[in-house]
């Protein structure tokens, strides 16, 4: 059996599967190299999953309304459910996040914040926003840095009369 591949996917697919992966000698007994792929068996594959995938697939059905202080100072009594919340929405490299205020995050108060998962590279600007999703402190967002999240984002609305 020969594989295809497309010239960029060979050294891409060798560097992930480094130290799990066996190349199969070709039919003349020749060891195989990257430029002449026969047959790769993976020996074992170590999947990559969150704690939080299954609960973030939940709809986000009648949200109930709680501030963020609310959030924040009681997370087990959300966990879990629907919720939507009114925060300053701040975005960048590596960094999604709904915080208590304006001040909070000029100044990286994460601790006052929650990870917002799942926004993706939808053209959001930072600012007071209304955002509804499924809350858990499974979701701690880039490095575990933030104590809890919001994810399966259903709902992203810039607050108006606030600034943005």
């Amino acid at each position: 059996m020969k594989l295809s591949l497309a010239p960029w996917f060979v050294p891409m697919a060798f560097g992930a599967l480094a130290g799990c992966a066996t190349r199969t000698p070709l039919t003349d007994g020749s060891p195989a190299s990257s430029s002449d792929i026969e047959i790769l068996s993976v020996s074992s594959v170590k999947v990559v999953s969150y704690p939080w995938y299954e609960e973030c697939k939940r709809p986000v059905v009648d949200p109930v309304d709680v501030s963020m202080v609310q959030l924040l100072s009681n997370p087990e009594r959300y966990e879990g459910k629907a919720i939507a919340v009114v925060g300053y929405y701040n975005s960048g490299f590596e960094m999604s996040a709904l915080y208590l205020s304006k001040l909070d995050s000029d100044n990286d108060v994460d601790r006052n914040s929650v990870w917002i998962e799942g926004l993706g590279v939808s053209p959001v600007d930072d600012g007071y926003a209304y955002i509804s999703g499924i809350f858990s402190q499974k979701v701690t967002g880039h490095l575990g840095a933030w104590s809890a999240g919001i994810c399966n984002v259903s709902e992203y609305q810039p607050w108006p009369g606030h600034e943005h």
